[in-house]
């Protein structure tokens, strides 16, 4: 499922990705290459995430969007703001 949510994305969305941890199946994280970690939750749903995580980068780059975390582990991603 990671590769096939690996596939999905976009080139603007693969090109922010650092890294996946796989560890633990159901707490799947990554990282963009400006450290936002990236909750990806359990395995499921890859091209819906895929889709998500093209759509939250995009929105972060253009909006300049300083951001503790994002988790897309739900249908609706939930943005968590640095203070």
């Amino acid at each position: 499922p990671v590769l096939e949510m690996l596939g999905e994305l976009d080139e603007t969305a693969l090109s922010a990705l650092s890294e996946i941890n796989i560890t633990n199946p159901n707490a799947v994280i990554g990282y963009t290459t400006e450290a936002i970690p990236i909750k990806f939750g359990a395995l499921g749903r890859p091209a819906e995430k895929a889709k998500l995580l093209s759509s939250v980068i995009t929105d972060v780059r253009q909006q300049k969007l300083t951001l503790e975390y994002v988790d897309i582990a739900f249908e609706t991603p939930v943005l968590k703001f640095k203070r």
